[in-house]
């Protein structure tokens, strides 16, 4: 309905960022895309995607009658929306992803796994930083705190990445799989970790374990992606959690805490983050079989507060 009213009119994404320009690349041909927006002094004026950056002041004198689509992904659309507002901006304000036309799970399974090949270099070079490994494997860390409670001597790492996380673990585990949906981040551990045979890698579908043999491993683990994953294959890697589990076995995966909006996702979330609550993911886990050992809340940034559970096979 949205699209049906706006297509046929001018539109200016707000934004220059990740965001933005997948936005600009996935509507171009659907709308007709004016001029980005932004804040910042240092991109007002110049050009961003081949269009023109125009701040709030010109996009009331001069644009008053353009739609606006929010693109920026570091804050949730209400409050990017309440800011414009407070910034004098009356013209009309959508999400740009109301007009990606993608409503399957598969479909956002596929956008979130999609924007990380094209749009997330940056975020894999800044997650080797020191300050960012900090975070999960600090002494101080609750991550690290509840990773120390796990029989990591077979392990998996689900959505590892570029592997970031291996040289934390590495020595105390007599097996590891590293198991990922994007080929290029098993390729690029391949080479990262070429001659240590205790390491086998996976591609997956992004919703199941099924290389993985029931009854095999004694941990597996998540962090800084499943915050991403749709809440319907949450579940189906809980389930798949429970099958390859031995008994007695632990799992502890950082997740999404965002149940302020129900159709969040990937792209519309703030920083990611798709539906999910801390008591939602208990729920599930219980359905699955698995025992919820201990839940701790950890804040991400000053306004995202995220969730980390432990989880145990009885």
């Amino acid at each position: 309905m949205i699209m049906n009213n706006v297509a046929l009119k001018k539109v200016i994404l707000w934004g220059c960022g990740d965001g933005g320009q997948y936005a600009f690349e996935n509507l171009k041909d659907k709308l007709n895309i004016v001029a980005f927006g932004d804040n910042s002094s240092q991109k007002i004026g110049s050009t961003f995607m081949g269009k023109s950056v125009l701040s709030s002041e010109l996009v009331i004198s001069d644009y008053k009658d353009v739609a606006i689509l929010n693109t920026i992904m570091s804050k949730t659309h209400q409050e990017v929306k309440q800011e414009l507002r407070k910034k004098g901006i009356k013209n009309p304000i959508y999400q740009y992803t109301d007009f990606l036309e993608i409503n399957s799970v598969e479909d956002r399974r596929n956008e979130c796994a999609d924007f990380h090949i094209n749009h997330m270099e940056k975020y894999f070079q800044n997650a080797e930083e020191q300050e960012n490994i900090n975070i999960f494997w600090s002494n101080s860390s609750p991550f690290k705190q509840l990773f120390d409670k796990l029989d990591i001597t077979e392990v998996v790492e689900l959505a590892c990445g570029r592997g970031r996380h291996v040289p934390q673990y590495i020595e105390k585990a007599d097996s590891i799989i590293l198991v990922d949906i994007l080929q290029k981040n098993i390729d690029f551990c391949k080479e990262r970790f070429q001659g240590i045979d205790k390491i086998k890698y996976y591609t997956n579908s992004g919703c199941d374990l099924k290389e993985i043999e029931n009854n095999s491993v004694t941990a597996i683990f998540s962090y800084d992606a499943m915050v991403h994953f749709e809440s319907i294959d949450v579940y189906h890697y809980l389930q798949e959690t429970y099958r390859i589990l031995k008994s007695g076995g632990m799992a502890l995966f950082h997740h999404s805490n965002n149940s302020k909006d129900y159709k969040a996702t990937f792209l519309s979330g703030e920083c990611g983050r798709n539906y999910m609550s801390m008591d939602l993911f208990a729920h599930f886990a219980d359905r699955a079989g698995l025992e919820v050992v201990q839940q701790m809340e950890y804040k991400w940034t000053d306004s995202l507060t995220d969730g980390i559970t432990l989880l145990k096979k009885s």
